[in-house]
């Protein structure tokens, strides 16, 4: 047997371990728990491997603890799987990092010959020596280092134990990890008074800072290191993959969605001697140090889980997509900002047991955060974040249907319903974006443009706010009254245009200007087509973005929202690192793949404003024109 007990089990640490699927631990397979019954049937050919492992760890008394760790890993092997390309790394790495600016991805995957992804379920591949390696060396690090002994057998069996963390390749990454990081290891035992956290933030200053790239698969450990490349969740995974392996209880805990935008956030915990988690962020911050996990405006909190949570209810017709997993659990309650709330429901569910829901506006769209409890007409959600624009729904028929308006939970925990006063929304429906700048705690206020100008100087049009004066170009350019008394504009006809000089740097891993976002407020004649902005800093080409008073928005988007003719209208593009959005008044009206540095990239010196090389130049009014740097929405 090859562990080494430096530390004898304290047997008080497992009071705590609560999950009651392991009441048989050594009887014959007629009397495994229901949920490892499950699994060996499941795994067919294959049942043979988990049993070899069950009866392994069954001969022993004193590998009790081993054994639960076994029908851990067994129960809650159902699902789990790897998928991967039968390719050379190398060769699947260099197809990710050019990925989004392939033009043509069929030909990228015949040329670099990768085939079709596989996936192979655990269940039915697993074998036995590497359950066993695995369930090995976790208890000899867990057994043997000295913050070990205030970590209790349910935080050891989700933060130490897992075999697995994403859907990467399986490899032999505890041996691995070891052997790369034997020094600091060595360093840990021979220091008895070391903490988890102390270990977590000297393991954390070690691992390679990475690169973002949305492109590329869950990795193992092995692939993460050699290609530091990824998202958050990739930096977060290396991170665990290391720490578990040397012991330190680390978890992936992640936001489903951030404020303003239609992505969420990964980030680590570590578990401290209290059994506190404490947030870090794998690579880069570690613990007490700030980072976007423990700073920036999030509506929920959760913790990946290998465990399968068994709530109900679980199916499509009754649960968003966005809660569907079984891998979670709701940390919210460690985020101090987030609070209880109670709010009414207008609309009666269906029946008696219908489920209310909470949404929360993210850039332009309704995603649904959290589950809540429906009492007389009052719907409780748990822990839910401040300064977030919420609308209480049901799920019906796949589709979301509001129980209420929306309403705003204020940072002093008030909650604000917004009623219907748009043309957009009546309250009969699911409410759009058509409210952007009233409804949400916008960020255009909250982020410093790079550039703002309002023409309010009849005698200088191109006075900057923020920023560099724009460059007027052409014969035709001159002040008019603005929307409101008192507000300054500027009529821009045909062969006159504006140039930004914008000040941004090339950013969103290219050579351009991948992100940004660009606000105008403008008002059009009938029948007429106009640019917005245009890429060729020479004026040289057609734009990127045109409006009419019919239904086109975008050269290559079309909505069917149309401008009034005569009306001020807000525009607003926002630009990231892989989608391209259009709003108009607020309101979302189409969305399009943007790779990088492709020709919705900005110049790193400059951009035309309303200006055109040929018939999408016409007349327009406009009463302001600001940039940011970021993508806001």
């Amino acid at each position: 047997m090859r562990t080494i007990k430096k530390y004898k089990c304290r047997w008080d640490t497992i009071a705590g371990y609560t999950v009651a699927l392991f009441l048989c631990s050594c009887s014959p397979a007629s009397q495994w728990s229901p949920e490892i019954a499950t699994a060996l049937d499941m795994a067919g050919k294959n049942r043979r491997e988990l049993a070899q492992t069950l009866k392994h760890y069954s001969r022993d008394a004193g590998d009790s603890l081993k054994l639960r760790a076994a029908e851990f890993l067994i129960a809650n092997m159902p699902g789990k799987y790897s998928e991967y390309r039968d390719a050379a790394w190398n060769d699947i790495a260099t197809v990710c990092m050019r990925w989004t600016s392939s033009s043509d991805k069929q030909h990228v995957l015949e040329a670099y010959n990768l085939g079709a992804p596989i996936r192979r379920y655990d269940i039915h591949h697993i074998t036995s020596e590497y359950l066993i390696d695995n369930i090995e060396l976790a208890f000899r690090e867990w057994q043997n280092k000295p913050w070990c002994k205030n970590v209790a057998f349910s935080t050891f069996l989700e933060e130490i134990l897992p075999y697995r963390i994403g859907t990467e390749p399986l490899e032999n990454w505890r041996a691995k990890a070891l052997a790369s990081f034997a020094d600091v290891n060595r360093a840990f035992i021979n220091t008895p008074n070391t903490t988890a956290l102390e270990a977590c933030g000297r393991v954390n200053a070690l691992l390679p800072k990475f690169h973002i790239d949305p492109d590329f698969p869950d990795m193992c450990y092995t692939q993460l290191m050699t290609t530091p490349r990824g998202t958050c969740t990739h930096l977060a995974a290396l991170a665990a993959f290391t720490m578990r392996a040397m012991g330190i209880p680390v978890t992936l805990d992640y936001t489903p969605q951030w404020l303003n935008q239609n992505r969420g956030h990964t980030w680590n915990s570590v578990c401290d001697s209290a059994g506190r988690h404490i947030a870090f962020m794998g690579t880069e911050a570690s613990p007490g140090q700030h980072h976007q996990g423990n700073t920036l405006t999030k509506a929920k909190a959760y913790r990946k889980t290998f465990a399968i949570q068994r709530r109900s209810p679980t199916t499509t017709d009754s649960t968003p997509p966005e809660l569907r997993r079984t891998d979670f659990i709701d940390i919210s309650h460690e985020h101090p900002e987030c609070i209880d709330i109670q709010v009414a429901v207008r609309v009666p569910p269906q029946n008696g047991n219908e489920q209310i829901w909470l949404a929360e506006m993210g850039a332009m769209r309704w995603n649904v955060v959290a589950a809540g409890q429906l009492a007389d007409s009052v719907a409780t959600f748990s822990k839910v974040g401040k300064n977030c624009l919420y609308l209480p729904v049901y799920y019906r028929n796949r589709q979301l249907e509001p129980a209420n308006a929306p309403f705003q939970l204020t940072a002093d925990g008030t909650v604000n319903f917004i009623h219907p006063t748009s043309d957009f929304w009546d309250g009969s429906y699911l409410p759009d974006t058509a409210w952007l700048l009233q409804l949400k705690p916008t960020p255009l206020k909250e982020v410093p443009a790079k550039g703002l100008w309002r023409f309010d100087s009849p005698t200088d049009l191109g006075k900057a706010i923020i920023g560099r004066p724009l460059e007027l170009n052409g014969p035709d350019i001159h002040p008019i009254q603005g929307e409101n008394a008192g507000d300054g504009a500027i009529r821009i006809g045909r062969g006159s245009f504006l140039k930004c000089w914008h000040g941004i740097s090339a950013n969103g891993g290219g050579e351009r200007v991948n992100n940004f976002t660009i606000k105008t407020r403008v008002r059009i004649q009938g029948g007429m087509t106009q640019a917005i902005f245009q890429t060729n800093t020479a004026n040289s080409d057609h734009p990127e973005t045109i409006i009419t008073d019919t239904q086109t928005f975008g050269l290559v988007c079309y909505s069917t929202i149309p401008l009034r003719a005569g009306v001020w209208h807000e525009l607003l593009i926002s630009s990231g690192p892989e989608r391209y959005s259009f709003f108009i008044d607020g309101r979302l009206v189409n969305e399009i793949n943007k790779p990088v540095d492709d020709r919705f990239s900005l110049s790193p010196d400059a951009v035309i404003f309303f200006g055109d090389d040929g018939s999408f130049d016409n007349e327009i009014d406009v009463t302001e024109v600001a940039i940011w740097d970021t993508q806001l929405f």
